[in-house]
């Protein structure tokens, strides 16, 4: 058994028996902001189980709720959950009491983020879209209520150290 089946097993059972928050810890969401790396982090991470949930592989007619819905699943059974930035998503996790950290680049990062997208292989449309509503986005998320801002800075993706640092309780 892989330590990722480790934890996902003791997760399930601690919620099995009602623990909300198995081991003293609370799941960390993180709403993510395209290219800082969630992908990559859920790839590559070997502390933690962690999921990256992509919410455009969820049917439309009943989103953002069905998404929700999975993610407080995903609470059952992961450590760390990577979620959409889309303000509809970030609403929701208010809404419904989910505490979260939003994880989005400096302002100043456009084009650091346009190179991004271009060398993971975005289409041209979203790369467009990106350049087009940017200094929006960000300002949606710098004045985004309840929950945690963690602000990357040139050359910074989430990473491991930075998630374990992230304060208490904010998951």
């Amino acid at each position: 058994m892989t330590k990722h089946e480790i934890y996902k097993k003791l997760y399930q059972l601690a919620y099995e028996i009602g623990l909300d928050e198995p081991f003293g810890y609370k799941p960390k969401i993180i709403s993510g902001f395209p290219g800082i790396g969630k992908t990559y982090f859920t790839e590559h991470n070997l502390l933690s189980e962690s999921s990256d949930s992509d919410s455009s592989k969820f049917p439309k007619d009943n989103f953002p709720q069905n998404y929700i819905e999975h993610i407080k699943n995903l609470r059952k059974t992961t450590s760390i959950i990577l979620v959409s930035s889309h303000g509809a998503v970030r609403e929701a996790l208010v809404s419904e009491g989910l505490k979260f950290v939003l994880c989005y680049p400096n302002k100043e990062l456009k084009a650091e983020y346009l190179e991004r997208y271009k060398q993971r292989g975005s289409n041209q449309s979203f790369i467009n879209m990106m350049d087009k509503n940017w200094d929006s986005f960000i300002d949606q998320c710098k004045n985004q209520k309840n929950c945690h801002h963690l602000v990357l800075n040139a050359g910074e993706f989430l990473d491991m150290p930075r998630v374990v640092m992230l304060p208490g309780g904010w998951g």
